[in-house]
């Protein structure tokens, strides 16, 4: 495992409209903030994303200035080789362990030498330790 890390997820809910997608990335490209993961959805004529960000507290204020409903949930952030098998053998680790995996997304590009994944479970500080042990 290169790198571990927990961090906030921030959750967004606001109305949906066409350009929402390019407001929140221009206010908050605006601030400087990096939007690091971004996963967002329609439902039911609301918008909801969820934002790895590398200003928790700033990405939240400027969220809710938009008139956006904001949470928050603890993530594990773990970066790993990018090839193939890598991601298996993360989740044969964490099942191992007997941590109940919520949610993941994970992402990486052709030609990059790492990916990254992000969890959401029960314990994320156990997992944080599960992971820098290896």
């Amino acid at each position: 495992m290169e790198s571990v890390w927990k961090q906030l997820e921030l959750i967004a809910s606001m109305p949906t409209r066409v350009g929402l997608l390019r407001d929140v990335c221009d206010l908050l490209g605006a601030e400087g903030i990096d939007i690091r993961s971004i996963e967002a959805y329609d439902r039911d004529r609301t918008g909801e994303f969820y934002l790895v960000t590398s200003d928790d507290d700033l990405t939240a204020a400027k969220l809710a200035e938009m008139g956006a409903d904001v949470a928050s949930a603890d993530v594990v952030c773990a970066e790993m080789e990018n090839k193939p098998g890598a991601l298996h053998e993360l989740a044969a680790r964490i099942a191992d362990a007997g941590i109940n995996i919520w949610q993941i997304r994970a992402t990486s590009t052709p030609g990059n030498d790492m990916a990254l994944a992000i969890f959401r479970v029960e314990d994320p500080d156990g997992l944080v330790e599960l992971l820098r042990d290896t």
